[in-house]
């Protein structure tokens, strides 16, 4: 969740992200700039638990890993560093010791005011550019966002509002129900 606070006037490495995550600071490093990363809010974090509720149960007994609010390095070498809310990964070596390491198959952001704008732009074309499969952003419980990886390396879009469930495509036979969502 990138909000538009940058941490002081100066260039940031991946290795001074995580010095800076080790004293508990939450941030998100974005070509060397730093930039505060605020808690999620209860009805965010409320999403955030049926979403991961649900990738759990039909995750089990799968190869994919779920991971949440998990540091993600796109691209090694650029210093960006994001932290999505929902990450799922199926290649075992993108799992490093402190951060996933490349494009994972399936992100979801969970949009607020101050980071939808970022979520939408910078992140999506990140994404798109490191080739992750499928890119979600629930801006809240009733207007998502889907993004599919086409064969050519960009996202086709796809905008569900209001609805009660949505396939995911990357994830075979999954379906999100956004059904108890709505409640929220």
């Amino acid at each position: 969740m990138m909000s538009d606070v940058i941490l002081h006037n100066r260039y940031y490495t991946v290795e001074d992200y995580f010095a800076l995550s080790e004293e508990g600071i939450r941030t998100e490093l974005e070509n060397g700039k730093l930039f505060m990363s605020p808690s999620p809010v209860p009805n965010h974090a409320k999403i955030g638990r049926n979403l991961i509720w649900q990738l759990e149960n039909y995750l089990q007994n799968k190869k994919c890993e779920l991971f949440y609010e998990t540091d993600i390095e796109l691209f090694e070498g650029e210093d960006t560093i994001y932290c999505p809310d929902i990450i799922v990964v199926c290649d075992p070596s993108k799992i490093a010791d402190r951060c996933i390491v490349g494009a994972p198959d399936f992100i979801i952001e969970i949009g607020s005011f101050g980071t939808i704008k970022n979520d939408l732009g910078k992140k999506r074309l990140a994404y798109e550019r490191a080739g992750v499969k499928e890119y979600w952003v629930i801006r809240n419980p009733y207007w998502v966002h889907c993004y599919l990886l086409n064969e050519e390396g960009k996202y086709s879009e796809s905008v569900y509002r209001n609805e009660v469930a949505v396939k995911v495509q990357s994830l075979e036979g999954l379906t999100i129900d956004f059904s108890h969502l709505q409640k929220i």
